[in-house]
């Protein structure tokens, strides 16, 4: 065998346990992106503690209840501010930048 064919194999096997080791790497939350998130929804953030401090209660309130129950607890609380699309809106941007390990999206698709 060349040294040529086993270096490639070497890169090869190599970057495809490098993509595996990324590919396994949790989610990181995302303040920023959670308030960004909300400000390109239309909700602009003016009391940055007070959006923040919903969105991780969101995250806590998924270790419990599912997404529809924690949207329509969201509702609830701020009924007289929020729809129920903007509920979900909120909802979503705490999972996809907050606690994505509570994203099981791709759990759905999948079956």
């Amino acid at each position: 065998m060349s040294k040529t064919r086993v270096l490639t194999g070497m890169i090869a096997a190599g970057a495809i346990g490098l993509g595996a080791l990324l590919g396994a790497a949790p989610a990181q939350a995302s303040p920023i992106g959670y308030l960004n998130y909300l400000g390109a929804s239309g909700y602009p953030v003016y009391d940055t503690e007070a959006a923040l401090r919903a969105g991780y209660t969101i995250c806590i309130d998924l270790n419990t209840h599912n997404g529809v129950e924690t949207a329509a607890r969201i509702y609830n609380t701020y009924d007289d501010v929020l729809s129920m699309d903007q509920a979900y809106t909120m909802l979503f941007a705490s999972v996809q930048e907050l606690c994505p390990w509570h994203n099981h999206t791709d759990e759905v698709y999948a079956s």
